[in-house]
């Protein structure tokens, strides 16, 4: 909250974000340690139970087999740990509007609605960034698969992707981790190199209202359509973020985020990280 006065106004402005928050901020305590033969929601719905926090399956999901043996780490945040869990299976953790988890993917419902610059839209802006993308993505081994070290088969894996929309050369290494393969480096280096890609452009559209057409609400990560000429752009986004507005000018409006699909594309298991000396959230674009 955040008061503001002067002679002919006074202001109250409200930010804030729903209880699944205090997961991103706190540690896990209370769940077990180490779980076996257990699946995914069990585990995220133990570590959320503390925070009074309800774990749902998104409709039609599948969030596969149970864990063999799955095992909390040392000072990992809750919501990295259930960050972590869900990878493995290929899930994206959210929240809802009731602040529950949704365990869920990305884009599996599409808007009926469309967001048409000059008709529903009334603003539209995009910021695009090159920081974190790179022309070059190259994944190296530096462990074997059976632990004996450089005389084992895994010496001399390296696997490359290339980011045709970057012109200079910038050149990004990163290191393998434990029983990295080929196929598994490769996987990586992929999901580097479009993720990169598709977060370096996010875009921002303002609608009148809090509800679509309909009288339904808008939700965080369905796919939509969006057709901006002026921004020379028409095709398929993912809804990131949405913001109600009550504003003296404009009355009720909407503030939608978006990005492009695989910008949210599970991350593979922990096999290769970034060298030290990486920096940032990955983003950029195509």
């Amino acid at each position: 909250m955040s008061p503001v006065v002067s002679p002919g106004t006074h202001v109250l402005n409200f930010n804030g974000r729903d209880k699944t928050g205090d997961l991103v901020d706190c540690h896990p305590v209370g769940a077990p340690s180490e779980y076996k033969n257990v699946g995914l929601q069990r585990i995220v719905a133990e570590i959320a139970a503390p925070f009074k926090i309800n774990v749902r399956r998104g409709a039609g999901v599948d969030l596969g087999k149970v864990f063999t043996k799955w095992s909390l780490q040392p000072n990992e945040t809750a919501f990295e740990s259930i960050e972590r869990a869900c990878r493995e299976k290929g899930i994206l953790p959210l929240s809802n509007e009731n602040g529950e988890i949704l365990l869920t993917t990305n884009g599996l419902v599409t808007s009926e609605a469309r967001l048409i610059y000059g008709q529903n839209v009334k603003r539209a802006s995009s910021n695009i960034s090159f920081i974190n993308r790179f022309s070059q993505y190259t994944v190296k081994s530096t462990h074997s698969n059976k632990g004996k070290g450089w005389g084992s088969s895994n010496i001399g894996i390296s696997a490359k992707a290339t980011d045709e929309g970057v012109v200079r050369f910038r050149p990004k290494v990163f290191a393998a981790e434990g029983a990295a393969t080929q196929s598994t480096a490769q996987t990586r280096v992929n999901w580097e190199a479009n993720t990169r890609a598709a977060r370096a452009e996010t875009s921002s559209v303002t609608v009148k209202g809090w509800r679509q057409s309909d009288g339904s609400d808008l939700k965080i990560n369905p796919l939509i359509d969006v057709i901006i000429p002026p921004l020379k752009f028409s095709g398929t986004l993912l809804v990131s973020s949405i913001s109600f507005i009550l504003s003296p000018n404009d009355g009720t409006i909407t503030r939608i985020g978006l990005k492009r699909p695989d910008a949210y594309e599970p991350e593979p298991p922990d096999q290769v990280k970034a060298q030290k000396g990486a920096s940032g959230w990955p983003g950029s674009t195509t």
